[in-house]
C-alpha cells in the first residue's frame, strides 16, 4: 500500500502489529506525526480490471494531538483497465477527515480485543469501511463497493507479524485484514455537459491497513492473488532510519488450498534475499525459514506504473511507483521433505517500489537471522506477561 513496511525487527524482535484499527478512547491522546491508511485492492478476472482505494488520515510533527475527528488526510483510487496499461492515479487531500473505532475516535494504538469495526471518512468524498466503501473525488471518479466475508492472513489471524502482534512499541505496523474478499463494486466517471459513464463488476478485494509514526525511507510491496481466489501471495519490507540504525526487515506469506507459509524475522533461522530494479520493474526475493523456502520473481511493464503520495514529516508527497500488471512466479518448497510443494504464476499482480528503491539499482543483499536468544526471551516474557492479564 502507500507502504505497508513492517518495521518488524528493526530491533532485533518480532514485530509489533495489532490486528486491525482497534482503539482505546479513554487512553491520553498523541502527539504527531502519525498516519493511518487503509489499502482495498480489488481485482476482477472476468473483466481484466483492478482498482485501488487508498484512504488515510495524518497528523503532521508539531501539529497537536491527535483528536480521531479533524486530521488531514489523503484519498486515492489507482484504476488498471487491461494488463499492460498505466495505471490511472485519483488523489485528492482532505483537510479534515475522522478516524473511528466502534463509533469512537481512533486516539491511540490498538487494543487487542475488539472485532474490526473502523470508519474513515471526509466531508465531500466519501465514506471506507471494512465493509463497503462509499468514495468520490467530485468531478473525476466515484467507487462504490462492498465486500464480503473475509479470508484472514493466517488461522491465528495475528497477521504478517505473527506472535509479535502483542508488541506494541515499534513505530510502524502492518496488518492484512483480508486476503480475498469476494465482493461487488462500481466505478463512475463524471463527464461535462454529458451522461457519466459507469462500471460495474465484481471480483475479490485484498483489504490492509499500515499506522505508526515513522515511513520507511525504501520499500517493496507485493501482492496478488489466483484468479479462482484460492491462492495469495503477499509482502512487505524494506529500510526505515532510525537514530541509531537503520535496519531493513522483510516479511512475506504464501497460502494456498494445499499450504501456507509465512516468513518474518522474529522466527530464528528466517533469512531474506533479494535483488531490487525499478527501472527494470523487477523484484526477486528468496525467503526461507526453518520449514519452507519460498522463491519469487516478479516482473512489470515499465509503462504500467502509475505515481502515488505518501506520508512525510509534514504532509504527504509523490513517494511510490505501483504497478497492477505484474507477472509473479512462486516456488514454494519443503525444506523436511526436501522437495517442491507448490508452483504458481499469478498474473495481474501488484508491485510497488517506494523511496529510495526507486532508484534504477539496489544491489542484492541477504538478510541474516539476528534475533539473540536473550532478546527473543524478552519477548516471550512480554507476550507471557499479556496473556496473564487477558
Amino acid at each position: 500500500m502507500i507502504a505497508p513496511l513492517l518495521l518488524a525487527a528493526a530491533l532485533s524482535a518480532a514485530a509489533s502489529v495489532l490486528p486491525i484499527s482497534q482503539m482505546d478512547p479513554h487512553r491520553p491522546k498523541e502527539k504527531g506525526p502519525w498516519c493511518e491508511g487503509w489499502y482495498t485492492r480489488i481485482v476482477d478476472p472476468t473483466n481484466n480490471r483492478s482498482l485501488a482505494i487508498v484512504t488515510a488520515s495524518y497528523l503532521p510533527k508539531d501539529a497537536g494531538h491527535r483528536d480521531g475527528e479533524s486530521m488531514p488526510g489523503y484519498l486515492a483510487v489507482a484504476v488498471q483497465e487491461g494488463i499492460g496499461t498505466p495505471l490511472k492515479v485519483y488523489e485528492t487531500f482532505p483537510d479534515r477527515t475522522s478516524l473511528f473505532q466502534a463509533g469512537k475516535p481512533v486516539r491511540r494504538d490498538p487494543d487487542m480485543d475488539s472485532p474490526a469495526n473502523f470508519a474513515w471518512d471526509a466531508s465531500g468524498n466519501g465514506k471506507a469501511t471494512q465493509d463497503s466503501l462509499e468514495i468520490e473525488i467530485p468531478g473525476r471518479i466515484k467507487v462504490s463497493a462492498r465486500l464480503g466475508a473475509r479470508k484472514p492472513w493466517d488461522d491465528k489471524d495475528l497477521g504478517p507479524q505473527g506472535i509479535g502482534a502483542y508488541l506494541k512499541f515499534l513505530p510502524l505496523n502492518w496488518f492484512v485484514h483480508s486476503l480475498g474478499s469476494e465482493c461487488s463494486y462500481e466505478i463512475t466517471y463524471p463527464s461535462e455537459g454529458g451522461a457519466s459513464a459507469t462500471i460495474t463488476g465484481q471480483g475479490y478485494a485484498h483489504q490492509e491497513k499500515n499506522w505508526g509514526k515513522l515511513f520507511p525511507s525504501a520499500w517493496i510491496w507485493l501482492q496478488s492473488m489466483s484468479s479462482d481466489n484460492t491462492a495469495h501471495l503477499a509482502l512487505a519490507g524494506g529500510r526505515l532510519d532510525l537514530r541509531l540504525m537503520t535496519p531493513t526487515a522483510w516479511m512475506a506469506g504464501y497460502r494456498s488450498e494445499k499450504v501456507q507459509a509465512y516468513f518474518r524475522p522474529s522466527v530464528i533461522g528466517t533469512t531474506f534475499t533479494t535483488v531490487i530494479s525499478a527501472c527494470r520493474g523487477r523484484f526477486e526475493m528468496t525467503a526461507e525459514n526453518p520449514a519452507y523456502k519460498l522463491e519469487i520473481s516478479a516482473q512489470a511493464p515499465l509503462d504500467s506504473f502509475g505515481l502515488l503520495s505518501i506520508p512525510g514529516p509534514q504532509g504527504f508527497y509523490p513517494g511510490a511507483l505501483e504497478s497492477f500488471s505484474t507477472e509473479i512466479s512462486a516456488k514454494l518448497y519443503d525444506k523436511r521433505l526436501r522437495q517442491e510443494v507448490e508452483s504458481r504464476t499469478f498474473l495481474g499482480g501488484a508491485l510497488e517500489f517506494g523511496g529510495d528503491y526507486r532508484r534504477c539499482e539496489e544491489p542484492t543483499f541477504r538478510t541474516p537471522p539476528h534475533i539473540s536468544e536473550n532478546k527473543l526471551d524478552s519477548v516471550k516474557q512480554q507476550i507471557e506477561a499479556f496473556e496473564r492479564m487477558r
